[in-house]
């Protein structure tokens, strides 16, 4: 499987308009500092699916030259991780399967956010499909587990398997009680890579967890990697960012590629 990091910002990307910060600075010269928001794409025998669709993906789609997705999986109703399905409505006719691009998450989700692809509907773009949370469904060669997490909004990790492979994909997590990651060590333990958010190094309680407890769930979960993503100019400019860990996890950038 081949995971393609089309974006690795948080809702402002980096640099924010008219910041002055060293974070945002360092990104001007910086390529790996720059981010758009985060969305991730898996290909695996020419099949593809992407994981969130912000408002920066139509540069992201065109930038990498995708043309072909099967299913789009949305994690949360916010505008970095779901607004851009508004430009589906633009998106070739035979850009997915049969055709047709599934739209993927639980049914709560996709009413939530209904007014997004309605238009993408109409012309045919998008075909929206339920998922049950907590359970498998067959996308093509993907097996696909929608999870309930801790955010701001109603908020849902994925656990996507082939046969050979095995990810996990939380963008926004809020909260790790001790109750919470026992949740997540039965449904999400022993992934090849597990794909977390980290906008700020520090925990920021109610909102998002820092780099030290994503790093600590990492451990907790038993992945084989560990990615940090979703990162914003609160957080430490990628080379000191990297340097800071000291190798407990990879610090995406925009266009890395995992080869798994």
């Amino acid at each position: 499987m081949e995971i393609r990091f089309l974006g690795t910002g948080a809702s402002e990307g980096v640099p924010v308009i008219g910041c002055d910060c060293s974070h945002c600075a360092t990104a001007i010269t910086d390529e790996r500092s720059r981010r758009l928001r985060s969305a991730i794409l898996l290909t695996e025998n020419g099949r593809s699916i992407l994981l969130d669709a912000g408002i920066d993906i139509r540069q992201q789609l065109l930038t990498y030259q995708v043309r072909n997705i099967d299913a789009v999986l949305v994690t949360h109703e916010h505008y970095d991780h779901a607004y851009g399905l508004r430009e589906f409505k633009y998106w070739p006719e035979s850009g997915g399967q049969d055709g047709v691009t599934q739209l993927c998450a639980p049914r709560s989700l996709l009413n939530r956010i209904s007014f997004l692809y309605d238009e993408a509907v109409k012309f045919s773009k998008l075909k929206p499909r339920p998922l049950p949370p907590h359970q498998f469904t067959q996308i093509g060669q993907f097996s696909v587990k929608p999870v309930r997490i801790i955010h701001t909004a109603v908020s849902f990790g994925y656990l996507i398997q082939t046969s050979t492979t095995k990810i996990v994909y939380l963008s926004d997590i809020s909260a790790t009680t001790p109750s919470i990651m026992d949740k997540y060590k039965r449904r999400l333990s022993g992934s090849d890579c597990l794909i977390i958010n980290a906008p700020f190094f520090e925990n920021q309680p109610g909102r998002h967890i820092g780099v030290r407890e994503a790093i600590r769930l990492g451990e907790d979960l038993d992945c084989k990697k560990l990615v940090l993503s979703h990162i914003n100019h609160h957080n430490l400019a990628h080379r000191e960012l990297h340097d800071e860990i000291n190798g407990a996890a990879i610090v995406a950038f925009d266009g890395m590629v995992i080869e798994l």
